[in-house]
């Protein structure tokens, strides 16, 4: 499929759609799972046949603020719904999985390459312009990570309009 604008029949714009989102919300985190602030952006972008995400996201805590960036790519596969996940990561190992449209939902599931850590992401569409993604990465029995995140399109030409702040 070359028309990325039909992806999951044009119901998520999220994916189907290229441009910046702002997210907000808290994450839980470390060995006591303590809760930390979270605030970032994603740029979604079309080329290639391929749906390039750029993003970065800042955890503030009370002792000092940590910032790391990502990017992946999502390809289309032969069935309309699913898109393959890939993501180089020099720290754990390549991450691989799928991206899936389910009915208001984008659900991603992927692992590193060694297997060790597995994660999985949900994005609730709420409408157009905002989304409500809540996610976890686990190293075999264990919890890792665990967030939640409002997820906005700011309006044209603004960076922070229109954010809507995550309730706890």
């Amino acid at each position: 499929m070359t028309d990325l604008g039909r992806l999951f029949r044009g119901e998520h714009p999220f994916i189907s759609s290229p441009g910046k989102w702002i997210l907000v919300g808290h994450g839980m985190t470390g060995g006591d799972m303590k809760r930390i602030p979270m605030e970032g952006q994603i740029e979604i972008i079309h080329g290639g046949g391929k749906i390039l995400t750029r993003g970065s996201m800042n955890l503030v805590s009370h002792v000092d603020q940590v910032s790391f960036s990502s990017q992946y790519e999502m390809t289309p596969t032969e069935i309309p719904e699913v898109l393959s996940f890939f993501q180089a990561n020099p720290e754990v190992g390549d991450l691989r999985g799928q991206v899936v449209a389910f009915d208001d939902r984008i659900i991603s599931s992927y692992r590193s390459g060694d297997g060790a850590l597995v994660g999985t992401e949900v994005f609730l569409r709420v409408s157009d312009r905002r989304y409500l993604v809540t996610g976890s990465l686990t190293r075999g029995d264990r919890i890792v990570n665990l967030w939640k995140l409002d997820m906005v399109r700011p309006s044209s030409g603004s960076g922070s309009e229109g954010i809507v702040e995550a309730k706890e």
